[in-house]
Formats: structure tokens, C-alpha cells, sequence
């Protein structure tokens, strides 16, 4: 020990003559200390199963580093006490033991909603979908409780009167997964995902049928929050080296997660992020004429005997895309008196066609765009119908056309589901048409016998 009580290390030398050039030259003596080397060697010990492909690159929870430090020298030496009592307490060559931390659990959901993370909202649209990824961004198995909270969205009564939620969740991680019918429900206050290694995605849907009120407007919005919730408890107090403590480590989730009483600032084992539902009004055209469909007399008047084609054209002219209007039905009257509702005829020979109505779906992807579905006046039996006195209805989607009952199938109306080109009943985009073509007569017959005196 030194006079101060500290430990100290104490190196002998020699001394040794050496010519530097003459003999007469003056003997110097010259210390040579030990050579001091330290190396430090450092174990990882894997206690946990969990893979180490934690994450990204994290190190796996549980895992043990031990460092050891040796102290190598040359020469006399006398190692007077431990230099670490702590660590490295047993004297002697190549000997100590290790100085040990163990790597602590990182608990970290991460939520976030896909791109472009809004959805926007068409009255009568049903099954609009907003898609989070829920991953574990921590460093050992985890099982995350998923809730939603819709209470800003309800609190917009304007939009939704109210909305029908649903959540399903897909049975295996993975990004590249899309909502296609074998995902699991969930309740949407509380569901326990899997165990999720880490790295792990799984994506969430969030489906809604919005009933949009009237006093809806353009561009009013709803959001709703998916939270991702801890299902273990943080150790708390300070880190303790030789043990694995639980860590809450997740950042915080959007501004507005404050109002789902989350914090804003401090780890608390939770993240959210949120996706929001636009309502978007839908602009609809519709242009009815009349032409001369076979004029006997080559006159091109309105004249008894003349039939008159009536052409209703209706148009989804909103201008962005898909921006889909859902049909329900079309009332024509035709008023007064002095025709007769019949077939289609021939415009050059007026030859009956067996018909009344033309109905084409122009502009569309659907597999009928661009051919004439060719309907009968028959009432009750069809999707276009004449009840004798020119009141005309037309049924555009299945609903409405079986509720009018009558013996009418499913899947005979005008805009019938198409899922092979992702089409609901009655749904007709923008930029689609539809032109709906019927006839009457002007009664009173083309008369060619000699006036008598």
C-alpha cells in the first residue's frame, strides 16, 4: 500500500551498460518497465429462445454479456489488491471473472396505417376499408391487446347516422396480406393478437357501412384510432444490470392521441396512429328527348300514327375517380293522353322488335358495358316496367328491385354485382353512363281512303 492506502503496482528494473559509440562514453543506466497489455474478451451467453433476429438488429432480450478484463506484464510485479473489487477480484495470471449485464425487454408496439391512411365516403357505398400494421418493434415475443376507439368519429353526427364498424385481423403476420375472407373478427374494444415474435406485422381492416345523414357536407370527415396496448407489465424503478427488466419503450402515437386519453409524451406500452373517412358529395346528370323513331309519313312531324323514341340518358359526371353513385330507382310518367306505350319498332320499317326497352351501360369495366340489355313492358315479372297508364319504373339494384316483389330475380337488374370487376349493385362511377330508350305511339292510324263528296 501507499502512504495514501491505495493500491499501487510496483515494477522492478536493471540497469545496463551500453556502448554508444566509444568506450570512454558515460555509463547510463536506462529503466525498462514491463509491458502492460489489456485485453478485454467479451461472451455473449443466449439464456432466451427467441430468435436473434430480433427486430431489425436488436439483441435479443435476456442475453448476457460478460466482459472480462486481463491485465498481462512483463518483469517483477506485485499486485498489491484487486483493482476492482466489484469485477475482476481474483488475483493471479489470466485470472477474474466476468463483470455481467443482462439486455433488458424492449416493449414497443408500433401502429401505423397504410397509405394514403383516408378513405373517402360515398352515400349508400358499404364496406369502405381503412388497413393498419401492427408490429412488434421490440426484442422478444410479445401479445399485443388491439382496441378502437371511434369517439371523435362519433362525435361528428353530421357524417354517420350512426356507422356499422367491423375489425378482423389476418390469421398469420405478414405485409404482403389483403383483405380476402379468411382474416378473423375481432370485438372492437378488445382482442389479444398472437404471439407475436419480434419484427412481426400483422395487418388489421377496419370496415364501415356508413348511413349518411342528410345534413352531411362535402368533405366531412370521421376518424378513428387503432391502439395497440401491452398485455405485460413494465418492472419499473431503476435498471437492474444483473437481471432483464421490462421496458416500455414505444413513442408516442398522432397529435390527436391525446383525446383517447394515451400519452402524449412518457412510454406507456401503448401506440396508435388513426385513419380518417372523407364524405364526398357524388354529381349526377340526367337529360331526357325525344326523337322520331318511325314517321310514316317521311314528314318528320309529330303526327298521328308517328312513334316518338324517348332517350334518358344518366351520367356520373362528379369528375374524380371512383366517386360512385349507388342507383336505386328511375319513375318516368308520361302524362295527358292520346298515346300508347308499346314496343321498340324498326325505325325504317316500323316493324315491332319484340321489346320496350334498350338499356346500354356505357364507360364502365363492368362485363355488360356496351350491350343492350333488351327488357319486355311486362310489370312485376322484369327490371323495367310498364303499368299500362305510362307510369314507367326502373330498378337499377337488386335490394330495391326484390323488395317491389312481383316475382323479380336477383341479379336481373340493371346494374347487377359484379365482383369480378369489383362492382356493387347499382353502382355506377364517374364518368359512367347509362341510356334507357322506350316508345310511343301518337295515336290515330295513317289513312289512305279517297275522301267521298
Amino acid at each position: 500500500m501507499n502512504s495514501r492506502g491505495k493500491p499501487r503496482i510496483t515494477t522492478n528494473y536493471k540497469s545496463r551498460n551500453t556502448v554508444l559509440g566509444k568506450e570512454d562514453q558515460t555509463m547510463k543506466k536506462r529503466l525498462s518497465f514491463g509491458m502492460i497489455a489489456i485485453m478485454l474478451t467479451t461472451a455473449f451467453l443466449l439464456l432466451s429462445t427467441t430468435s436473434v433476429f430480433a427486430g431489425a438488429s436488436d439483441t435479443v432480450a435476456g442475453t448476457t454479456i460478460n466482459n472480462k478484463a486481463v491485465l498481462t506484464f512483463n518483469g517483477t510485479t506485485v499486485l498489491e489488491s484487486s483493482p476492482d473489487t466489484g469485477g475482476n477480484s481474483t488475483i493471479g495470471a489470466n485470472q477474474g471473472k466476468n463483470t455481467t449485464f443482462v439486455v433488458d425487454r424492449k416493449v414497443r408496439p408500433f401502429v401505423e396505417v397504410e397509405a394514403p391512411g383516408s378513405v373517402n365516403v360515398y352515400a349508400g357505398g358499404t364496406g369502405y376499408v381503412l388497413t393498419f400494421n401492427v408490429m412488434n418493434d421490440g426484442n422478444d415475443d410479445e401479445i399485443f391487446k388491439i382496441s378502437l376507439d371511434a369517439s371523435t368519429a362519433a362525435s361528428n353526427a353530421s357524417f354517420t347516422n350512426p356507422a356499422t364498424t367491423a375489425l378482423y385481423i389476418e390469421p398469420t403476420a405478414g405485409i404482403g396480406e389483403s383483405l380476402d375472407g379468411d382474416e378473423v373478427a375481432l370485438s372492437t374494444s378488445n382482442y389479444n393478437t398472437a404471439t407475436m415474435a419480434p419484427g412481426e406485422i400483422y395487418k388489421v381492416y377496419l370496415v364501415v357501412d356508413h348511413d349518411v345523414a342528410s345534413s352531411a357536407n362535402n368533405g366531412d370527415t370521421e376518424d378513428y384510432f387503432l391502439i395497440a396496448n401491452a398485455t405485460v407489465s413494465e418492472t419499473g424503478g431503476s435498471d437492474t444490470a444483473d437481471s432483464e427488466d421490462v421496458v416500455y419503450a414505444d413513442n408516442s402515437g398522432p397529435a390527436l392521441e391525446g383525446d383517447n386519453g394515451l400519452s402524449g409524451s412518457t412510454p406507456d406500452g401503448k401506440h396508435s396512429d388513426s385513419g380518417r373517412y372523407v364524405f364526398r358529395t357524388v354529381v349526377l346528370s340526367m337529360q331526357k328527348t325525344e326523337t322520331l323513331s318511325f314517321d310514316p309519313y317521311g314528314l318528320d312531324f309529330h303526327l298521328p300514327g308517328v312513334y316518338v323514341q324517348y332517350n334518358v340518358v344518366i351520367t356520373n359526371t362528379t369528375g374524380t375517380d371512383p366517386s360512385p353513385a349507388f342507383l336505386t330507382e328511375l319513375n318516368d310518367t308520361i302524362g295527358g293522353s292520346g298515346y300508347t306505350f308499346g314496343n321498340l319498332v324498326n325505325p325504317t320499317t316500323g316493324a315491332d322488335l319484340g321489346y320496350a326497352f334498350d338499356i346500354t351501360v356505357n364507360g364502365s369495366s363492368r362485363t355488360i358495358d356496351g350491350t343492350p340489355q333488351q327488357r319486355s313492358r311486362a310489370v312485376d315479372t322484369d327490371n323495367a316496367e310498364e303499368d299500362g297508364s305510362g307510369n314507367i319504373t326502373l330498378y337499377f339494384d337488386s335490394a330495391t328491385m326484390t323488395a317491389a316483389g312481383g316475382g323479380k330475380t336477383a341479379g336481373n337488374e340493371i346494374l347487377p354485382t359484379d365482383v369480378a370487376n369489383g362492382y356493387a349493385s347499382g353502382e355506377l362511377r364517374n364518368g359512367e353512363s347509362i341510356t334507357i330508350k322506350y316508345n310511343v305511339l301518337i295515336d290515330g292510324a295513317l289513312d289512305n281512303a279517297p275522301v267521298t263528296p
